[in-house]
């Protein structure tokens, strides 16, 4: 998996947001700011940058809040994009755009995988859903978020050592494996919305000791 670094733009506006509750609905009290619009200095039409969205404030003493974007259809393949929000400007920062590999034997991409469709973020891990990578069958990219964000800090375009790629083995063409993920702790859930015939199905996978994703349920 290869990182290239772009720049996310982001833009402060005092537009405000009315919020009106529905019918006998009392969900709704006052107004609602929008703070920030961030987009991608190199999306172009029809990427369809934020088509999914994940978000942490971690718990450690740094208390840092990250962000992940989707792009499913950038460079159409599709791409995902790591952001930090910088509590001193108040302002969101880009740190990494996720692509697929494209290189040897690890190579994960082609045109339309929607790499990017459905995204996850946690402490330890983000984990970027690609449904009709390799004709439809899907799966999942993982990367570690410290091997990440050292990468980032150290070299402008470089290859990350860690990452992972979940397909079920009961998966088949047309399952769409990565159509939603959920990341807690080291567990990651997995969506593959037309299984079976578009019946469905969820995958359980566990991080062990030795450094592998193990399916644990389905």
């Amino acid at each position: 998996i290869t990182m290239k670094p772009t720049t996310t733009s982001s833009i402060s506006t005092q537009t405000t947001l009315l919020c009106t509750p529905s019918g006998d609905s009392e969900q709704c009290q006052g107004a609602l700011t929008l703070l920030e619009q961030c987009s991608s200095s190199n999306s172009v039409e029809n990427d369809q940058y934020g088509s999914a969205i994940s978000i942490l404030k971690s718990s450690d003493v740094r208390s840092d809040i990250y962000a992940v974007v989707g792009a499913r259809y950038d460079s159409q393949s599709g791409v995902a994009y790591l952001l930090s929000y910088d509590k001193e400007t108040n302002q969101w920062e880009h740190v990494a755009e996720l692509r697929p590999s494209t290189n040897g034997n690890n190579a994960d991409s082609s045109s339309y995988d929607q790499f990017g469709f459905a995204v996850a973020i946690s402490s330890k891990w983000i984990a970027i859903g690609a449904p009709l990578d390799t004709a439809g069958t899907g799966s999942v990219a993982i990367y570690r978020l410290e091997d990440v964000l050292v990468s980032s800090a150290n070299s402008n375009n470089s290859s990350i050592s860690g990452a992972f790629r979940l397909i079920p083995q009961d998966s088949t063409y047309g399952s769409r494996v990565g159509s939603s993920v959920a990341i807690d702790d080291d567990m990651i859930v997995v969506g593959a919305a037309r299984h079976q015939n578009k019946v469905g199905a969820t995958y359980i996978y566990q991080h062990n000791d030795n450094g592998s994703w193990d399916e644990v349920a389905n």
